[in-house]
């Protein structure tokens, strides 16, 4: 089953290398990243294993040399767990000046850091650290002049500015670490839609094993003696089944796609599964 949107990743860092200090990206051509200030690989993973911050390393954290552009739409997607305290600044993306999530000390105020809008943009939303030990998934997308934030699969907050620079440091800048782990690091060069990012979180389970869906009572109109074709519109669907089809026609249990040309006329009730 292909990931969400799997042809728009710009790069997708699993973190399930074996130790070192590169962590690798599942699209070709895409950058490696560098782990830096003592930043490893763990076995504690959401899936598999995951990038872990040591907490008193001033720069612990993946950078990404000479940046990965993401251009005017783009989504960012982690999972992280055990988020660090709010006695300093958090950031978990950030560009050369700006950063694409932010979540300040104190308050626990979450936003973005913009020089031209004067500093640091404040959603109104708050992300305390004692409601974040477990795993949850964050997803943050930039479009059209705005960036809006995404909790465990559900929008929630959304600020004016968007940072287009290049991603370069991901979970640490001067010691404002965001998480201790870290995981399945996607990047998007379009701006995903609340149902593809839904289906990124998967109820808490990901996107590897959500189940396809489709419309109920679908109907199609072919015409005897006459070629036919069409497809079953279902999302998320590895295979499909049909059973009772009309003679003449056939059925693709890979696309999901009836074809041929139909013998006679008639009501046909044809069972399609996905």
């Amino acid at each position: 089953l292909p990931l969400v949107r799997e042809e728009a990743l710009a790069a997708h860092y699993k973190f399930d290398d074996a130790d070192g200090t590169t962590a690798a990206s599942q699209i070709p051509s895409s950058p490696t990243g560098q782990l830096t200030g003592n930043a490893a690989f763990d076995d504690s993973g959401k899936f598999g294993r995951a990038l872990t911050l040591p907490d008193v390393q001033f720069n612990a954290r993946m950078e990404i040399p000479g940046g990965l552009p993401l251009g005017p739409d783009w989504t960012l997607s982690l999972w992280f767990k055990e988020l660090s305290a709010n006695t300093s600044t958090r950031t978990l993306f950030r560009g050369t000046l700006n950063e694409h999530l932010q979540v300040r000390s104190g308050a626990d105020d979450l936003g973005v850091f913009l020089l031209g809008s004067g500093g640091f943009v404040d959603s109104g939303f708050d992300l305390p650290a004692a409601n974040f030990s477990d795993w949850n998934h964050l997803a943050v997308v930039g479009s059209a002049g705005s960036t809006t934030f995404h909790l465990n699969g559900s929008r929630f907050a959304s600020v004016a500015g968007v940072n287009e620079e290049p991603l370069r440091f991901v979970g640490n800048f001067a010691n404002a670490r965001f998480a201790k782990f870290l995981d399945d690091l996607r990047v998007y060069r379009v701006a995903l839609t609340s149902t593809e990012i839904a289906s990124l979180h998967g109820s808490g389970t990901g996107d590897a094993t959500r189940s396809p869906s489709m419309p109920a009572l679908l109907s199609a109109t072919a015409y005897k003696h006459q070629p036919f074709s069409y497809s079953v519109p279902a999302s998320d669907a590895a295979s499909f089944s049909a059973a009772n089809l009309p003679v003449g026609l056939s059925f693709d249990s890979t696309s999901g796609s009836i074809t041929g040309t139909p013998g006679s006329a008639g009501l046909q009730l044809v069972e399609v599964n996905a």
